[in-house]
C-alpha cells in the first residue's frame, strides 16, 4: 500500500494538511506567549507521523529523528509509534510487536512517550489500547490510556475538555491514566498559561481531578513553558492535588533523565513543583520501580502500586522536606552525570 503521510493524516486523526497550526486550539495559541514552544512540539510529532506512514522502515525513521533538535525526539517518536499503530492495522499482533521492536531498540530509554503515541493511535482507529498491554512493560504499558485521553482532547476539544465528557467502559487504572492524557491536553490547549489550566480543572468532577492534575504536571516538566513563579502560582492552584501534580513532574522527569534529554524547563518545573532536581526526581520514580513486584496475573495491581509508592515519596519531600533519596541498585547516587542512562535504565 502506498502511503500519503499528511493525507492519512487528515483522514484520520481528523489534523488538516496544514498541520497544528491549523487546529482550532492551534489558531487560538498562536497569540499566546508560549507558542513557538507548543506548537513545535506539535510539529515534531506530525513529522514523526507522517515519516512513519510515507517509510516506515527503520532506517527511514531513525534518519529523520536524527535530523532533530534532542530536545524534540520524544515528541516525534510519539508519532512514529502512533504510525507504526496505524500502519499495521487491522493487524492488532502485528502492531504490538512493532511497537515493542521500537522501543526495545532505544532500549526503553523513550518508553512512556512511545506508549503515549500508541494510545493516540488506538483512538483514531476507534480502538480501545488494551489489546496492546500484553506487548508492553506491565508498570508503562497503562500510559497508552494517556494517549488516548490526549487525544480526545486535542481532537476532541469541546466535548472533552470544554464540556468534561468522559469515555465509558474503562478499569480504573485504565481511566487514571487516560486522565493523564486530558490533563496534558489542557496543558497545550489553555497555551500552558497556569491560570487557565486551574481554572479549567476546577470545572471537572472532583473524582477526575487527581488523574488531571497529574497529566498537568507531567506536561510541566516535560513540555514546559512557564516560569518557576507561574508554577508556583500552579501548585497553590493545586490544592490538595498537589501529590497528583508532583506525582506527573516526577514522571516528566523520569522521561526527560532517562532519555538524556533535559532541558532548562524540566529543573523549573522540578524545583517548583517538586522541591528536587530532575536526577533526584528520577531517581526516585526507578527506585520505586525496581521495588514494585509484578505479578503477571494483575499488572494493573501492580501499576497502582508503583502510583501509590511515588506518591508517599513525594508527600515525604512536600512534608518534611527533601528527603535522602536512597541510591539506586546500580550504585549511582543522587548527583550523578547528566546522561546518566546506567544509573536510571528502566530494566527490560
Amino acid at each position: 500500500m502506498i502511503w500519503n503521510g499528511t493525507l492519512w493524516r487528515a483522514l484520520l486523526l481528523g489534523v488538516p494538511i496544514d498541520g497544528v497550526d491549523a487546529l482550532p486550539w492551534g489558531r487560538a495559541l498562536a497569540a499566546g506567549d508560549h507558542a513557538d514552544r507548543l506548537l513545535g512540539i506539535g510539529r515534531a510529532f506530525l513529522l514523526g507521523y507522517d515519516t512513519t506512514l510515507m517509510d516506515g522502515s527503520h532506517r527511514g525513521i531513525e534518519r529523520t529523528l536524527a535530523l532533530l533538535d534532542p530536545h524534540q525526539v520524544g515528541f516525534a517518536r510519539e508519532g512514529v509509534a502512533m504510525g507504526l499503530v496505524v500502519r499495521a492495522f487491522p493487524r492488532r499482533q502485528s502492531g504490538a510487536e512493532r511497537l515493542g521492536r521500537f522501543i526495545r531498540a532505544a532500549e526503553g530509554r523513550w518508553a512512556l512517550l512511545d506508549h503515549i503515541g500508541a494510545g493516540f493511535a488506538c483512538g483514531s482507529l476507534g480502538r480501545s489500547p488494551r489489546y496492546l498491554l500484553p506487548s508492553l512493560d506491565p508498570l508503562l504499558a497503562y500510559y497508552v490510556f494517556d494517549g488516548l485521553g490526549f487525544r480526545d482532547g486535542i481532537l476532541r476539544t469541546r466535548r472533552t475538555i470544554e464540556r468534561t465528557r468522559d469515555r465509558k467502559g474503562m478499569l480504573p487504572v485504565e481511566r487514571r491514566h487516560y486522565e493523564y492524557g486530558v490533563g496534558r491536553a489542557i496543558w497545550f490547549v489553555k497555551g500552558a498559561e497556569v491560570d487557565a489550566i486551574a481554572a479549567q480543572l476546577a470545572r471537572f468532577p472532583a473524582q477526575r481531578r487527581g488523574g488531571l492534575w497529574a497529566g498537568v504536571g507531567f506536561a510541566a516538566a516535560y513540555a514546559g513553558g512557564p516560569d518557576e513563579r507561574a508554577l508556583g502560582r500552579l501548585k497553590i492552584a493545586a490544592g490538595m492535588h498537589v501529590d497528583d501534580l508532583v506525582f506527573g513532574c516526577t514522571m516528566g522527569c523520569y522521561q526527560r533523565v532517562v532519555a538524556g534529554s533535559q532541558v532548562a524547563h524540566t529543573a523549573h518545573a522540578s524545583s517548583a513543583l517538586g522541591g528536587a532536581q530532575p536526577h533526584e526526581l528520577a531517581e526516585l520514580a526507578l527506585t520505586e520501580m525496581r521495588a514494585t513486584s509484578v505479578d503477571s496475573s494483575a499488572p494493573d495491581e501492580a501499576a497502582e502500586d508503583f502510583r501509590r509508592r511515588v506518591t508517599r515519596r513525594v508527600t515525604a519531600l512536600r512534608t518534611k522536606g527533601k528527603e535522602r533519596f536512597r541510591p539506586s541498585s546500580t550504585g549511582v547516587g543522587v548527583g550523578a552525570s547528566t546522561d546518566p542512562w546506567g544509573a536510571y535504565a528502566r530494566p527490560t
